[in-house]
């Protein structure tokens, strides 16, 4: 009796969380301005470059400034990112054939799905909209006769290719 192989989904990438990366970004900014303020009270750019030591305060504000503004540009646009990426994540990839729902790798039902990630329970019903249609469809082929079914079969068929 042959074994049939068994399916292991591909491992899930674990991304870090939103607040990791700004957290991450923020620390680095936060190390940046640091450094830059260490450097000026310890008059590093007066000792290795020749800078005037009169601009030490002007100097400091404007690049604080302008790093902060670099940070609040760059913090701004990872937000956006994140959201737009959490928002494309969770999409539910469904197959337009059997309506099967992919998950973590694998394939299952519907009601299989649903049941394992919110725990509910799923019923089948009808929408209004297919009851018509279904209904109509029913009244049509119970006043055709016996002979006559088969050519309104085909010409729904024909229908249904068509669109």
């Amino acid at each position: 009796m042959p074994v049939a192989p068994s399916v292991v989904p591909p491992p899930r990438l674990r991304y870090p969380s939103a607040k990791f990366i700004l957290r991450g970004q923020t620390i680095g900014f936060s190390a940046l301005l640091a450094l830059m303020w260490i450097a000026e009270l310890l008059h590093l750019p007066q000792r290795f470059f020749g800078d005037s030591p009169d601009a030490m305060w002007q100097r400091l504000g404007v690049r604080s400034f302008s790093l902060v503004a670099i940070w609040l540009t760059v913090h701004v646009t990872t937000v956006h990112l994140l959201r737009r990426l959490h928002e494309l994540e969770t999409f539910l990839r469904v197959c337009s054939w059997c309506r099967k729902v992919e998950h973590d790798g694998a394939w299952a039902t519907m009601e299989d799905y649903f049941s394992s990630r919110f725990q509910t329970d799923t019923t089948h019903g009808i929408c209004p909209d297919c009851m018509r249609d279904q209904m109509s469809r029913h009244m049509v082929a119970r006043k055709v006769v016996p002979g006559e079914r088969a050519a309104r079969a085909e010409e729904r068929q024909n229908e249904t290719c068509r669109h």
